[in-house]
């Protein structure tokens, strides 16, 4: 049974019993789907034979069953602040309406109102049917509403698992053809026999076989970084290793280029080895795409109080200071100063 069945039953049985009781007209409203707004879910008058014959009619035709301005006003008083208002309270008392809030922890499941012809409803045992049944409406939304909750969580987490699933799985079946291919590749190059025009041919396919690698790595951590679920692998490590790691992706590039690396502090630190060189390879890839040949690459490490910090600087980059609050937006590139860059926009987006 879904929620909404359930809250529709909840209602089809405690309303005619209020109504009846208390021989007062009474509204039930609840949130629009998906909004703040207050609609009339359900209207039910004891004096009329229509309502009592079949319960179900308190559900059909309440769109012209009106509240006044002030009402509405009221109304909405009692949604923002969570209390009673209206008749016989110490706010709107002077109103002929008394509106009932369904609360439970502190959440708001919807709102009673009760149009008040006779004085009755003051009396001390009306007030007590009336609270004891409003707990009971209470509890029984709550309840609904946990159920609803733990099955939203259910679903999340099949998802969550699924989603692992398919990301071993992809990862399994793209990265095995490419670590025969440049397993390969590297027995070629290894070969002394082959001409120069050989050797950089095969070190433009490391390189570009290197680069799928790294785009699959970027796409299997974005779709990790979607997810909650992500747990830091932390060990103390040096900084001078995670730099060897990181240059070493691209030291067939890295030739055109004059890399320095500046370790101002002592640079072992607790982190996750794995993603923090995905990050410096990500900005290492970028300060190489947006440089020219012979300029000028920085890398470096130094304290600051309690921080470590780590950056990576080239010499030509020519980014507009229009386009420096999106550059870590997903999907989001900007061109290269020799024209367009070769890339997806994933790379900074999970720095």
């Amino acid at each position: 049974m879904s929620a909404a069945t359930e809250i529709k039953q909840v209602i089809k049985i405690s309303m005619p019993l209020i109504a009846e009781t208390l021989k007062q007209e009474s509204l039930f409203f609840i949130n629009k789907a998906n909004t703040k707004e207050l609609e009339l879910y359900a209207y039910y008058d004891p004096n009329s034979v229509w309502y009592s014959k079949k319960h179900d009619n308190m559900f059909e035709d309440i769109n012209s069953i009106n509240l006044n301005q002030n009402e509405k006003a009221v109304l909405n008083w009692c949604y923002e602040n969570k209390k009673v208002a209206g008749f016989g309270t110490d706010t709107f008392g002077a109103l002929n309406i008394l509106f009932v809030p369904i609360i439970n922890k502190n959440i708001l499941f919807g709102i009673f109102a009760f149009k008040v012809s006779n004085k009755t409803i003051h009396s001390i045992d009306t007030k007590m049917f009336l609270e004891s049944v409003i707990n009971l409406i209470s509890i029984s939304f709550e309840r609904i509403y946990l159920f609803e909750q733990n099955k939203i969580n259910s679903i999340n987490l099949a998802k969550e698992e699924l989603k692992d699933i398919l990301l071993s799985s992809i990862s399994h079946d793209l990265r095995t053809p490419l670590s025969s291919i440049l397993g390969m590749i590297l027995v070629l190059k290894n070969n002394n026999k082959l001409d120069k025009k050989m050797e950089e041919l095969t070190s433009q396919i490391i390189f570009s076989i290197k680069k799928m690698e790294r785009l699959l790595n970027n796409l299997l951590d974005s779709a990790r970084f979607d997810s909650t679920n992500i747990v830091l692998k932390e060990d103390w490590h040096d900084i001078s290793d995670i730099f060897y790691t990181t240059t070493n992706e691209f030291k067939d590039i890295l030739k055109d280029r004059r890399l320095e690396i500046k370790i101002e502090d002592l640079g072992i630190f607790k982190t996750d080895f794995v993603l923090i060189e995905r990050v410096l390879v990500n900005l290492l890839e970028n300060a190489i795409k947006y440089s020219h040949k012979d300029s000028k690459i920085l890398m470096g490490f130094k304290k600051d109080n309690n921080y470590n910090i780590i950056y990576v600087q080239n010499e030509d980059s020519h980014i507009e200071d229009g386009n420096l609050s999106l550059i870590f937006e997903r999907f989001f590139r900007i061109k290269g100063i020799d024209g367009d860059i070769n890339g997806n926009g994933i790379g900074s987006f999970y720095l």
